[in-house]
């Protein structure tokens, strides 16, 4: 089966201010070296590490949005540079941190944004667009004015349109960071719920748990490189939580039961 994602000895060196600013740390020139994994169909990739690891970088790369100065990448088996900006986000839709909108639309309005440079039908747009209300909890938001919302909601829309876009390889860099604990667990179902349908996603969390219970893989990022990629199990070890993040931890797997790790 063709690997969604491709990618092999990815170098990035950002050089311009607004690529360090929106880094994962404002501080820091994030810098990628030699990062190669894949992501096969139908699985939901968690990419962890702490801060100024990369992860945002590595995100915008694959969201053609950050340019790599080394290396190559390959979107179902074909080169990034092969594919033209419409073809591109027929594959594959990006949510970026803290996503902001320019206008004050209504709900719905902002979610057929997804539609731009689409070809679908105004039934198929309506029934696309209810769905993924329905899908991201926001169906009962539609009339409200999105700048009126609280961040957490407008994380939710913002993931409805990305639903509605129909693209199959979903991007989401941090979509928990204004949630609630219970809107976090739904979110992370939703996209359990994308992915047992057929789709593909690459989520960048900083909840290990969430990671650990939800990821099919993980890949583990510090300091710009890959440090491990492979099942939540073997990338989430006591011992190499401890030796990249530099805390203590407890990794508790009670008989029966969904492991979860503690920090100290």
């Amino acid at each position: 089966m063709q690997s969604i994602f491709s990618v092999q000895q990815l170098g990035v060196t950002p050089t311009h201010r607004s690529e360090r600013q929106n880094s994962d740390d404002p501080a820091v020139d994030t810098i990628l070296t030699d990062v190669s994994f894949t992501l096969e169909p139908g699985r939901m990739l968690g990419v962890v590490g702490p801060n100024g690891a990369g992860k945002s970088t590595l995100l915008k790369v694959l969201a053609r949005l950050t340019q790599m100065n080394d290396g190559e990448c390959h979107l179902l088996g074909r080169s990034f540079s092969e594919y033209s900006a419409r073809a591109y986000a027929h594959h594959v839709a990006y949510l970026e941190q803290a996503p902001r909108v320019a206008w004050s639309l209504q709900v719905e309005h902002v979610v057929t944004l997804a539609f731009l440079n689409k070809s679908f039908t105004s039934e198929q747009e309506k029934t696309f667009s209810e769905e993924a209300m329905t899908r991201a909890d926001v169906l009962h938001l539609r009339h409200r004015v999105v700048d009126t919302l609280s961040g957490g909601e407008r994380m939710r829309v913002m993931l409805a349109r990305l639903y509605a876009s129909q693209s199959q390889v979903l991007l989401l860099d941090e979509p928990l960071a204004s949630l609630d604990p219970a809107h976090q667990i739904r979110l992370m179902r939703s996209l359990r719920e994308f992915v047992k349908e057929g789709g593909t996603v690459c989520i960048v969390l900083h909840d290990l748990n969430h990671a650990y219970s939800f990821c099919d893989d993980v890949l583990l990022l510090h300091e710009g490189r890959v440090v491990v990629h492979g099942a939540p199990a073997e990338v989430l070890s006591e011992a190499r939580i401890h030796d990249v993040y530099a805390v203590d931890v407890t990794l508790h797997n009670p008989e029966g039961g969904q492991p979860w790790i503690q920090i100290s």
